[in-house]
């Protein structure tokens, strides 16, 4: 399997595009059994202030570990510039 990336192209934060480019995620990982993870890339783990306000503090701390979300089975993760870099280039996971 290939990686697909995405991404939100908006001007600041803009919380209605981010809930739906999740729940994009959501309908390929339903239509595409070796989807398992998504990766939230952020800068830094201090650039992760508006998924607190779309979700909670305690999402947003599951976040860095991984979590799921009702009706959506892949894992939903943060990784930063930095750890994603150093993520398995052919990771099916």
């Amino acid at each position: 399997m290939t990686k697909q990336r995405f991404f939100v192209a908006t001007s600041g934060n803009d919380d209605e595009a981010y809930r739906e480019a999740m729940q994009y995620a959501c309908k390929l990982a339903d239509n595409d059994p070796e989807i398992k993870r998504v990766v939230l890339l952020v800068h830094t783990k201090q650039n992760t202030g508006w998924f607190e306000r779309i979700f909670g503090r305690e999402i947003e701390k599951q976040l860095f570990k991984g979590t799921t979300f009702k009706n959506c089975r892949p894992v939903f993760k943060f990784e930063t510039k930095k750890t994603y870099c150093r993520l398995p280039i052919f990771s099916t996971d």
